[in-house]
């Protein structure tokens, strides 16, 4: 049911026509297809977007000179 129902109205054919018929089908078909490479697609993403955060504030932290910061407060 998840798959069939993807695809949302608008598309001005009548109920039960033959040709909506088809096009849920292939949609739902390719929508099933395609999930689990998405879900994964977007897991990587993830990983790589929370690994180039974590080097990014290694190297600024790198470079910072904390006992100067320190100095200029006081």
């Amino acid at each position: 049911k998840e798959n069939y129902r993807s695809m949302v109205g608008g598309d001005g054919a009548c109920m039960g026509c033959g040709e909506k018929t088809a096009i849920h089908l292939v949609l739902s078909a390719v929508n099933a297809a395609l999930r689990p490479r998405v879900a994964k697609h977007v897991a990587r993403l993830d990983d790589l977007i929370a690994r180039l955060d974590a080097r990014a504030r290694e190297l600024l932290a790198a470079d910072a000179d904390l006992e100067a910061a320190g100095s200029a407060e006081s």
